[in-house]
């Protein structure tokens, strides 16, 4: 009888501590089993421990809460048991799912930092995003919102997000040393340094990544960007008898949802085997599979768009170069089409027209002139 009656208030104690400093909702915990512990400013919580506060919930295997002079909660360590991690819930939005993070201890700081801190084996799962990590620390607003979540990996392995964007699309995945989640108002993720994608058979580096999703929390779009040293670098592999497409700008827009479109912006380079393109934007087109089928180059206020082979480097009379102001490269169909103040130039000399038709496969070109009369060959590439 005495120890329920000590365990009553020593209940009834820690909620008015904690309901005297927050003004908006106060700090309940139920146990099977808390003892306290006043040299210590301790008290533990065991035995199926559940904290409710505001719209933030926690599961347990054990709960350590500590408190101040004042007799108010500073923070609360939450323990896992080898059977079942810690689990911490908080309903960000009546609009959005729920923020579900995992992990083998919760450190949950309420005064002043207003702070979480899941460590070890962490899991944060929010709709169709979900995120790994070492470590992740949480932070929530005056109303128990969380408004944002910083990921940290350690020396074994990065943070690694996921969003499963459309059932008949590939996942999305990212990794990076530092992982920002903005979940609230800006529905973003900024991924930064050493950023991985992995999209099927897409692939992204970069030195900072933004992703955006909508409120049912799918991926809208990425914005990768590149480095000082470094430019962002967008592969594709769609195609095993095929070499592998490689693009490297100081911009990359990755649209995967609808447009299935990727705009590669500023000093963008693609090299694919021995075709090479380069340009001031190119727009990269996928299927549903996340393959490609075609590319298209446009130029700059300056320059023209650039498509080069070098079939055989030893021997220069091979290469050639071919300038316009738009370059349209299908990859389905090993073609090329250069269209607008088209100049051709080889071994052989300088050809110009209006619109060129190149075959990959058969090497032959073809020409449209200005006056739009019929279609000649201008040469076959050796």
């Amino acid at each position: 009888m005495l120890a329920r009656i000590f365990c009553t208030l020593t209940l009834l104690a820690l909620i008015s501590a904690v309901h005297s400093n927050k003004q908006d909702a106060p700090f309940y915990i139920q146990s099977g089993h808390a003892k306290l512990y006043q040299d210590k400013q301790l008290i533990i919580h065991e035995q199926n421990v559940k904290i409710d506060y505001g719209d933030s919930h926690l599961f347990a295997d054990k709960v350590n809460s500590y408190f101040d002079d004042n007799n108010k909660i500073t923070k609360a360590l939450a323990f896992g048991n080898s059977k079942q991690q810690s689990h911490y819930w908080n309903n960000i939005d009546p609009d959005k799912p729920d923020f579900h993070a995992y992990a083998d201890l919760i450190e949950y700081l309420l005064l002043d930092e207003k702070l979480i801190i899941h460590k070890d084996n962490v899991k944060i799962e929010h709709g169709c995003s979900h995120l790994t990590a070492h470590q992740v620390n949480s932070y929530f607003d005056d109303n128990n919102k969380i408004t944002k979540a910083f990921a940290i990996g350690d020396t074994k392995q990065q943070p690694h997000y996921w969003n499963s964007l459309d059932p008949d699309k590939p996942d999305f995945h990212a990794y990076a040393d530092l992982i920002e989640y903005l979940p609230l108002e800006e529905n973003l993720i900024i991924h930064k340094d050493n950023v991985k994608i992995e999209h099927g058979c897409s692939h992204l580096t970069a030195h900072r990544v933004n992703s955006y999703f909508d409120d049912n929390n799918k991926l809208v779009k990425s914005i990768a960007y590149s480095s000082r040293k470094n430019q962002s670098h967008f592969w594709n592999n769609s195609d095993p008898n095929k070499p592998v497409l490689h693009a490297y700008a100081d911009f990359v827009e990755y649209l995967p949802l609808e447009d299935n479109t990727i705009i590669h912006k500023d000093n963008v380079i693609m090299h694919n085997g021995a075709s090479h393109l380069t340009a001031k934007q190119i727009n990269s087109y996928l299927d549903n599979n996340n393959k490609l089928i075609k590319s298209i180059a446009y130029r700059s206020e300056e320059k023209q768009s650039h498509y080069w082979e070098d079939n055989n480097p030893k021997d220069k009379d091979s290469e050639f170069h071919a300038y316009a102001d738009l370059i349209e490269y299908l990859y389905n169909e090993d073609i090329v089409i250069l269209k607008g103040d088209v100049t051709i130039k080889n071994a052989q000399g300088t050809h110009i027209s209006e619109k060129v038709r190149y075959n990959l496969k058969t090497k032959k070109m073809f020409s449209n002139s200005k006056q739009g009369e019929k279609v000649v060959m201008l040469f076959e590439v050796s």
